[in-house]
């Protein structure tokens, strides 16, 4: 895993690589777990935060925590406000028509823009974030994920990478001036 940080930007850069004496694909779903503070700039108002992503669905959680393999229509359009929704216990979602991004932006105009890109990803369905934390809980955690959780057991939303193989995964952190509203 590489992380760099340049003109205040955050690019993590992670490699897989199945080693060339696996007698089968290797197999695995991957996240990375980042946490933001909750407003972002101390003094600012949390109840005024907004989420926007442009997923589609969100894969609802059985009693054991993970997807149960049902789904709804799960959208956030621009400026919708953090504090309408509920993320405890976390919330996966996906569906991406490109690259997965989400933008969390504070009442002072600052931004902050979580997108990921994969070198391959599993058949649908399989999440692509993660979301936890809220106004209340003071901070937000945008998972980037590819995969689904407990496909080691179930075989589903995972990716397989044959023998002598790698598989690259970007995801990038950045800031963003919103315009005052």
């Amino acid at each position: 895993m590489i992380y760099r940080v340049t003109e205040g930007r955050v690019k993590i850069h992670q490699e897989v690589k199945a080693a060339a004496d696996n007698t089968a694909p290797m197999f695995f779903s991957i996240g990375n777990p980042l946490g933001l503070a909750v407003p972002l700039l101390a003094g600012s108002s949390a109840e005024a935060v907004t989420i926007a992503s442009p997923s589609r669905f969100e894969y609802l959680r059985g009693t054991n925590g993970a997807p149960a393999g049902t789904m709804r229509e799960r959208r956030f359009p621009l400026s919708t406000p953090l504090d309408h929704l509920q993320f405890m216990p976390a919330m996966s979602v996906g569906s991406y028509d490109s690259d997965p991004w989400l933008r969390l932006t504070d009442a002072s105009g600052l931004g902050v823009k979580v997108t990921h890109h994969a070198q391959s990803a599993p058949v649908p369905p399989f999440v692509q974030f993660n979301l936890y934390g809220g106004t209340a809980e003071g901070f937000f955690c945008p998972e980037p994920f590819v995969g689904l959780h407990n496909s080691r057991n179930t075989q589903t939303g995972q990716i397989d990478l044959a023998p002598g193989r790698s598989w690259t995964w970007l995801i990038r952190v950045e800031p963003e001036r919103a315009p005052r509203q």
